[in-house]
């Protein structure tokens, strides 16, 4: 493991014919290349680059096990892969959210599709839905929740949702669906159903699905 380590100038980290190996949480700052992984598999996570001319650069027959949860700044390229496969580059945060500017800084075959829409050592640790304001509540009310980083890679690929159910358990609403990514979010759920017709007082509740976890918290309507 290389990890918690800070690398400033020149190349920053060089594989070379390595063999398993995690390289994580270290930064890098005004490096030429960043991070060379030459016929290696490395898994490369949670890093910081800054001002690189390359940020990562990977070459020979073997592509990295995984690169995911990066923060990648202020670089020339943001990735270039002279290997002949395609590098997985998934969920990891650009330095911008345009997609037609991060496109043209990748080299190479790169399947960088889906991206953090933020910095991700800003991004919240855990699953989280917090009760909903106003509660009881006439009218409309906010919900606040947040997908933590390692229930977003768990369920990489699956969906993540939001959804108001009845007190027999069966959904009334939902409010928000896409794929699983982490970050803090908030829905605005009026009372109303499926088919937007305004349902009766009483007992719901509101639930955040992320894979196979979930949380829940009761809401109170009255008219």
């Amino acid at each position: 493991m290389v990890a918690r380590n800070s690398f400033a100038g020149g190349v920053g980290v060089l594989c070379r014919e390595s063999g398993p190996l995690r390289i994580e949480q270290n930064s890098f700052a005004g490096n030429r290349v960043g991070l060379v992984s030459s016929d290696s598999a490395p898994r490369i996570a949670r890093n910081f680059f800054a001002d690189s001319g390359i940020a990562l650069q990977f070459s020979g027959p073997k592509v990295p096990d995984r690169v995911e949860l990066n923060a990648v700044q202020a670089a020339g390229l943001l990735l270039e892969n002279q290997t002949a496969g395609a590098v997985g580059a998934t969920n990891n945060w650009w330095g911008e959210t345009d997609e037609g500017r991060i496109a043209a800084r990748m080299r190479g075959a790169v399947d960088w599709r889906p991206f953090l829409q933020s910095d991700p050592r800003s991004l919240p640790a855990a699953l989280e839905l917090r009760q909903n304001y106003p509660n009881p509540f006439n009218g409309s009310t906010s919900i606040r929740f947040a997908i933590g980083v390692d229930e977003a890679l768990r369920a990489r690929g699956r969906t993540a949702s939001l959804m108001v159910r009845n007190s027999a358990g069966q959904v009334v609403r939902r409010l928000w669906q896409q794929p699983a990514s982490p970050g803090a979010f908030t829905a605005v759920w009026d009372g109303t159903d499926e088919g937007g017709q305004p349902v009766a007082s009483g007992v719901y509740y509101c639930q955040v699905e992320v894979g196979d976890l979930h949380l829940a918290r009761q809401m109170l309507l009255l008219k």
